[in-house]
């Protein structure tokens, strides 16, 4: 199955499960959950995508949630060579589980989820809140294709109405 497809809730967790052969991928347990590598909350669709699912023992589940489990560790345990990621990230960085900015030097950037008070809870209870900077990287916004200083690595809005007044 293509990994770039995007599936129904239900066709995720099956898809997920049959590619890891319904076995934990970080230890080999049987898995139990389907887990989102990237919060599905960072896609403006669900993220419900066969390349954003690894499969998960409840311990290895909770230790991805809290970011102790890199989301580049999951994606090779699933060998995914091209991981997908949300139109508001960059290709570039390297993020963790809730689209927070993990630096090469480990210290983090916090994301547009950081402040949920769900991700909050779940970081503390990883002991990662220490990492993160007292900087903000906001998501990419789109240009308009006529607009003078657009370049050609900047994200254009494409299905765009102007109304003129």
């Amino acid at each position: 199955m293509n990994g770039r497809i995007l599936l129904e809730r239900d066709m995720f967790r099956m898809s997920v499960f049959e590619r890891d052969r319904h076995t934990c991928v970080m230890c080999e347990h049987p898995a139990k959950d389907a887990h989102h590598i990237l919060e599905r909350r960072l896609w403006s669709d669900g993220g419900y995508y066969l390349d954003n699912g690894a499969s998960l023992c409840s311990d290895c589940h909770i230790l991805a949630e809290e970011t102790n489990i890199s989301v580049e560790d999951l994606r090779k345990a699933c060998k995914i060579e091209n991981p997908i990621l949300p139109d508001n990230l960059y290709d570039e960085y390297e993020y963790d589980k809730w689209g927070n900015i993990i630096l090469p030097n480990g210290t983090r950037i916090v994301g547009e989820l950081f402040y949920d008070t769900s991700v909050q809870k779940v970081l503390r209870c990883g002991g990662v809140l220490d990492l993160f900077l007292p900087y903000v990287k906001y998501q990419r916004t789109y240009h308009l294709p006529s607009s003078p200083t657009v370049n050609n690595d900047d994200r254009q809005l494409i299905d765009c109405q102007v109304l003129l007044l």
